[in-house]
């Protein structure tokens, strides 16, 4: 791991940091402070690539970052006072789709499935929109949004 200050300097201290634990268990945390608005950048090796990391600052959520091919996340803070960062590998909650499917003039259209695979940046956007049309639902499984949803009714 490592932190590196945009200017001056950062005080980081590692409290733990085994990245072979299961999902859900917290793999990194670290204790870093520095002066408010120099942004440190934090690098973390050693982590499986694809899979997301969930980040967070004083307990409360952060960023989302997937590791590169070379199992590494990269993140940064600049509104400091000392704080604690946890990253832990993201599991894979589940949830589902209602509404309805209809065509450009709303009616109905029977029968029809529509299944949506999204990568995680889009994901989050195109959930409030949905959620905002209550027209599907979404299954999030790691590293992509998967919306689905069918309907049977008259033709």
């Amino acid at each position: 791991m490592t932190a590196h200050p945009s200017s001056g300097s950062a005080t980081v201290t590692v409290n733990s940091f085994n990245t072979s634990l299961p999902a859900g268990q917290v793999l990194v945390n670290i204790t870093a402070s520095s002066t408010n608005g120099n942004n440190v950048n934090f690098t973390v090796s050693t982590l499986s690539q694809g899979r997301n990391y969930i980040i967070k600052k004083g307990g409360s959520s952060f960023a989302t970052k997937q590791a590169d091919s070379s199992g590494r996340i990269e993140f940064g803070n600049s509104e400091w006072s000392e704080g604690t960062f946890t990253i832990q590998e993201g599991s894979s909650p589940e949830g589902s789709i209602s509404g309805r499917l209809s065509r450009i003039n709303e009616t109905p259209i029977a029968g029809a499935t529509v299944l949506a695979v999204l990568q995680q940046r889009c994901s989050l956007r195109l959930i409030r929109i949905i959620r905002r049309r209550r027209q599907v639902q979404v299954q999030q499984h790691p590293g992509r949004c998967i919306l689905r949803k069918s309907h049977k009714g008259k033709k």
